[in-house]
């Protein structure tokens, strides 16, 4: 006599085990998506933010308060480009610095003029060149437009300022693309200028520190490296590429002390529109630079 067949359907425990399987893995697959997914829109907002940075500096009596602008690249911004003069004036600087490539060898010139005329109305306006002014071919014309606005084009020149009832010095340098012997020739100016006022130089590339430290200035002021371009929190600081320093530079933003005890500060820039990949948790930045009496 032949056995008879076997039943294999499942219990209505076993079908509920079951889909209670498939929902907890539905679940994680869409939590896993959710948390991915937030990744990238965080990282890829580029709203402008404000960086602060308290800096001690010898010879500083009384807070000055410090904006830093690099790397607008004559990009569009908002409110009929008054966007950063609109941020400025809520934080109401002492003195504004320009550390290069604010007009763009591609995009009109234009746009960067408007996005900066009201900056000398705001606070004292200082200005140097960066690589893209000299890739535009309009350098010397670019340098005669920023001092009809009002600002002050540095080129191996030092001015004294009296802020907060105290005298700063604002030194600046050409960027390299002036040629080497020029910036040897502007390096050696600023240092015959030198003195027991506290100093700031500002400089665009920093890449050529070894060349900048050498000058007597308490803080270096840079730009450039765009903040690395691509950011992870904790992971990767500096980002995953600098022009001229590579992959993975050493400095791309935020304060960093040199051999000689100088501090460097790099603006991670402010460009949206001329790179050729987005910024990854590296937001477009306004820096804003205390400078206050050693404790």
């Amino acid at each position: 006599m032949s056995p008879s067949p076997t039943n294999h359907q499942q219990s209505p425990s076993g079908n509920s085990a079951a889909k209670g399987i498939r929902k907890r893995r539905l679940v994680i697959v869409l939590l896993i998506l959710s948390v991915v997914t937030a990744f990238f829109i965080i990282g890829l907002r580029n709203e402008i933010v404000v960086t602060k940075h308290h800096i001690a500096v010898p010879g500083v009596h009384a807070p000055i308060r410090v904006a830093v602008i690099a790397d607008s690249h004559s990009n569009k911004f908002a409110d009929n480009q008054q966007e950063l003069a609109n941020i400025l004036k809520r934080e109401n600087p002492d003195l504004i610095l320009l550390a290069g490539d604010i007009i763009d060898d591609v995009l009109p010139f234009q746009q960067g003029f408007d996005a900066i005329r009201q900056f000398p109305d705001i606070a004292p306006t200082f200005y140097v060149t960066g690589n893209h002014e000299y890739w535009s071919g309009q350098v010397d014309q670019i340098k005669k437009d920023m001092e009809a606005l009002g600002i002050h084009v540095l080129s191996g020149d030092t001015h004294i300022v009296e802020l907060a009832g105290q005298q700063l010095a604002i030194a600046g340098l050409d960027d390299p693309e002036v040629g080497t012997e020029e910036l040897k020739r502007q390096i050696a100016r600023i240092e015959a200028s030198s003195s027991d006022i506290p100093r700031i130089l500002l400089s665009h590339r920093p890449e050529r520190i070894d060349m900048y430290e050498k000058i007597d200035a308490d803080v270096i002021v840079s730009g450039h490296a765009h903040g690395g371009q691509w950011r992870i929190p904790v992971l990767l600081d500096q980002g995953f590429y600098g022009p001229d320093q590579g992959f993975f530079p050493k400095i791309a933003g935020g304060v960093h002390e040199l051999a000689q005890g100088q501090k460097l500060l790099m603006s991670r820039g402010l460009t949206r529109d001329s790179t050729r990949v987005p910024r990854f948790y590296n937001p477009p930045e306004i820096v804003i630079m205390e400078l206050e009496a050693p404790s």
